[in-house]
């Protein structure tokens, strides 16, 4: 279940960069993850800090901490799936996007 909505963020992620809606995807494995395969395209980032140091970044994640987690900032985003409902957990439901959505998400923050 996992697997499928990853690899449907990631196929959103590749559209919305190949459409020039985004210069540069990274991709920062969970640290329990222990052979992350690094999507086409991506470029990976191991540390919370090197992901910290970018001037602006949109942060993605399925249903994570990361969204509540202050040593990651940024523009958060939990990625809502068929399975996957982060609205369970978390109450910001103007930072929840459908993952069929992505694209437009990112085509209107970079217009900002």
């Amino acid at each position: 279940m996992i697997g499928r909505a990853e690899a449907r963020v990631i196929a959103q992620l590749q559209r919305a960069r190949d459409a020039g809606h985004c210069s540069i995807v990274y991709f920062k494995p969970h640290p329990n993850n222990q052979n992350p395969q690094v999507p086409r395209t991506f470029e990976r980032i191991d540390s919370i800090d090197r992901l910290g140091s970018l001037p602006d970044p949109i942060l993605l994640s399925l249903f994570s901490t990361t969204h509540v987690d202050p040593r990651f900032r940024g523009r958060k985003y939990l990625v809502r799936t068929e399975h996957i409902r982060p609205e369970i957990a978390f109450d910001e439901f103007d930072r929840i996007v459908d993952v069929d959505r992505l694209v437009d998400l990112l085509s209107m923050e970079r217009e900002e």
